[in-house]
C-alpha cells in the first residue's frame, strides 16, 4: 500500500526496444513535492507467454528525488515495468558490497506501464514468439506524474469582543439563462484510414494471351485499429491504357499493424501481346474514397502468337487423255 503523501513516478525513454538492448527507466521519488533519498528497485515482469520477474536497483537523489537505471529484456514479447521505493538500507550497497539481504516493506509503488520488446516496425514491433512471428502494437505512453508543492497555512480567526457572530451566506450558483440550451457536444472525427502497398509479383512473369496470371500482392495496415478495405487490380499497357479491374477483393479485414498477402488470379484473354504494368488501388468500403494507390511498371509480359501459315493447296492430278478410235485407210 502506498503511504499518503508519497509519490513514485516512472518514465520510459522509448516505447519499443529490441531484445537484449538496454532501456533507460527514470522517475522521481517525492513526499509532498519534496525529493527524498531512497532505495529504488525496478521490476521487469514478462514476457506474457513465459513470465519471469527481474529486478534492477538504484538510489534516488537526496534533494531532487530523481533516479534512473538501465533495464534489460532478454526475450521478445510484452512486459510490465514498475518500481518500488524502500527506505535506504542500513548497510552500504553497491559494486564492492553485496545486495541487501532483506528489505523492509515498500513505501510506495509506481504505475505499471507496458513495453514491447522486438524489432521496431511502423506501428509496433515484430516479435519472434514461440508460436511464430507476430506483430505487437506499440503500447501507449505512460503519463508523467507531476506533484506540486502544497503549502498549508493555519486559519486565522479575528474575534472582536461584543460583536455578534454572523454566519457566512450560503453559496448560490449563478442561474443559467432561460431558454438557452446547452451547447451540443462536438462529434469526434474517426481516425483516418491508412494502407500501404509493398510489392506485386507473378510466377511466371512471361505468359501467352489467354493464360491465367498467378501472383501475389503484399500490403499492410499501418493504422492503430482493425480496418476494412476493398482491393482492385488493373493492367496497364506501355501507352497508359488501363484494363480492368481484373480482380476485386471486397471487405477485407486487417488488424492494426497487420500484413497481408493476397493471391492474384488475372485473366489475360483478349489482351494483346506486350509488356504490362500493374496498378493496385485500395479504397474505403463505406465511402469509396481511395486510401492507397500504386503502379508497378513492367511486371508481366504477354508473348504475341504469330498467325499460322495457310495450308498449301493440294497438287492437281494430270487429266487422262481421251482415247480416239479412228478408221485407217490403206493404199
Amino acid at each position: 500500500m502506498n503511504l499518503p503523501g508519497l509519490s513514485l513516478s516512472i518514465l520510459r525513454q522509448e516505447t519499443t526496444i529490441e531484445a537484449s538492448k538496454p532501456l533507460l527507466i527514470s522517475g522521481r521519488f517525492t513526499a509532498f513535492g519534496f525529493g527524498l533519498p531512497g532505495f529504488i528497485r525496478v521490476f521487469v515482469e514478462g514476457p506474457s507467454y513465459d513470465p519471469e520477474i527481474r529486478n534492477f536497483d538504484t538510489f534516488s537523489a537526496p534533494f531532487s528525488g530523481d533516479w534512473s537505471v538501465n533495464v534489460l529484456a532478454e526475450k521478445e514479447g510484452k512486459y510490465l515495468v514498475y518500481a518500488k521505493a524502500f527506505p535506504p538500507p542500513l548497510l552500504p550497497v553497491g559494486p564492492p558490497f553485496p545486495e541487501p539481504i532483506a528489505l523492509g516493506p515498500s513505501l510506495v509503488e509506481s504505475p505499471r506501464p507496458p513495453i514491447a520488446v522486438g524489432r521496431p516496425i511502423p506501428g509496433g514491433v515484430g516479435a519472434l514468439l514461440p508460436t511464430g512471428e507476430a506483430v505487437i502494437p506499440a503500447p501507449p505512453l505512460s503519463p508523467v506524474e507531476f506533484t506540486p508543492i502544497i503549502t498549508v497555512a493555519p486559519e486565522i480567526f479575528v474575534t472582536i469582543p461584543g460583536a455578534p457572530q454572523v454566519a457566512a451566506p450560503p453559496y448560490v450558483p449563478y442561474p443559467a439563462a432561460p431558454g438557452v440550451p446547452a451547447p451540443p457536444a462536438l462529434p469526434v472525427p474517426p481516425a483516418p484510414k491508412e494502407a500501404g502497398i509493398d510489392d506485386i509479383r507473378f510466377f511466371p512473369d512471361v505468359l501467352t494471351p489467354g493464360q491465367i496470371a498467378t501472383g501475389a500482392m503484399d500490403w499492410r495496415n499501418p493504422g492503430i485499429e482493425l480496418t476494412r478495405y476493398d482491393l482492385s487490380i488493373y493492367f496497364l499497357d506501355p501507352g497508359g491504357i488501363r484494363y480492368g479491374p481484373l480482380q476485386v477483393e471486397q471487405d477485407v479485414q486487417v488488424s492494426a499493424g497487420g500484413r497481408m498477402t493476397t493471391a492474384l488470379h488475372l485473366d489475360t484473354e483478349g489482351l494483346p501481346g506486350q509488356i504490362y504494368g500493374v496498378e493496385a488501388e485500395i479504397t474505403d468500403p463505406a465511402t469509396g474514397d481511395s486510401i492507397s494507390h500504386r503502379i508497378f511498371p513492367q511486371r508481366l509480359e504477354l508473348l504475341g502468337v504469330a498467325p499460322e501459315p495457310p495450308e498449301p493447296p493440294a497438287p492437281l492430278e494430270p487429266a487422262a487423255l481421251p482415247t480416239v478410235t479412228g478408221v485407217g485407210i490403206v493404199f
